[in-house]
């Protein structure tokens, strides 16, 4: 039998794998079932259904299997059926979405472009909340009318909002309105958002030094801070810029914080914190562990030294249930004893 495929000699070459960095969502259409693919990172611009059969064949034959044995191995005759199958592969590699050397080499160019940058672009406008400038402000104004201030106590040093997707707007524009309000008079010169990493994690701590924008301009980040921190901190800060590119977690507090606090003359410190899995694993506890300690010290001796004025942004969610996120059961069946779990936490 002969496989055709114009330009590329693939008698040795294996099929490259799926790439495991991919969003995958189940989805049903028109009675069908599919399998939703996504690049969280951005290095594919597309996004595509496929079949549940083929996603299976996929996960499969990545990296087990050559081209040109793909007929025996799928004991397939027909010529017709496997080269459209490797026409079909080809296309997710001309895509970016399987990791192949094409793929690998491409990744490294846009990261290296990347790391160059001074500012970091936006990821989320146009998907979580509008692109277009005025658009936005009509946006953020409608958002704002969603929530009321709560009177605090004036050196209130920290609030703690979850990075629910700007887009719902019954679920999530009440609740920032009412944080951001209720803050808004404090003063500080600089605000901590801390997010969580959904991508990658180096480190207990993930820093950037570059400014953050937005639709709505450009936010500086704190550098002699960060330089400052790492001379009392006996450990290497860890500076994962990739691991900011695709982030939401600080990006929604950067433009909130933009609109809400405009009045103010502020710089942003943007960490991620990484995985404390193993704390869970081992059964312990962060504060047990003298790196961590190393870090929450140091830090308190750089913003002592420093004479900031400091508020802290936690953009953490609490639980995260249902099939979404690989449960097998619905979310909704556990909300009440999930609220009450919850308000203990916070109490």
């Amino acid at each position: 039998m002969t496989i055709q495929r114009t330009g590329n000699n693939l008698s040795d070459n294996l099929i490259p794998r799926l790439r495991h960095d991919l969003n995958f969502v189940e989805i049903e259409q028109n009675g069908s079932n599919y399998i939703f693919i996504s690049d969280r990172w951005g290095y594919s611009e597309y996004e595509l259904a496929i079949t549940p059969e083929f996603y299976s064949l996929l996960k499969f034959l990545g990296d087990n299997t050559r081209y040109d044995e793909l007929n025996e191995v799928l004991g397939l005759d027909d010529s017709e059926s496997v080269n459209s199958i490797i026409e079909n592969l080809q296309s997710l590699d001309d895509m970016y979405l399987m990791d192949s050397q094409k793929f690998r080499d491409f990744r490294e160019r846009k990261d290296k472009e990347y790391l160059e940058l001074k500012v970091r672009p936006y990821a989320c406008a146009g998907i979580s909340y509008p692109e277009d400038r005025k658009e936005l402000l009509q946006f953020l104004d409608e958002l704002k009318t969603k929530g009321s201030k709560t009177e605090l106590k004036k050196d209130i040093k920290g609030f703690i909002a979850p990075h629910l997707d700007l887009s719902l707007e019954d679920v999530t524009h009440s609740m920032y309105s009412s944080v951001f309000q209720s803050v808004a008079d404090t003063d500080f010169d600089l605000l901590v958002i801390l997010g969580t990493a959904h991508y990658d994690s180096s480190d207990l701590f993930m820093l950037s030094t570059q400014n953050y924008s937005t639709p709505l301009g450009e936010i500086e980040t704190d550098t002699d801070f960060i330089n400052l921190w790492q001379k009392y901190c006996p450990h290497e800060l860890d500076f994962n810029e990739l691991a900011h590119r695709p982030e939401h977690s600080i990006e929604y507090h950067v433009l909130l914080s933009q609109y809400f606090f405009q009045n103010k003359k502020f710089k942003i410190l943007p960490i991620l914190a990484g995985s404390f899995y193993e704390y869970i694993y081992k059964g312990s506890y962060p504060e047990l562990d003298q790196r961590f300690t190393d870090y929450i010290n140091s830090f308190k001796e750089a913003l002592k030294f420093s004479g900031k004025k400091i508020m802290f942004a936690a953009s953490a969610d609490f639980a995260h249930i249902g099939r979404k996120f690989g449960d097998d059961f619905d979310a909704v069946d556990k909300l009440s004893i999930l609220k009450e779990e919850d308000e203990k936490l916070i109490s």
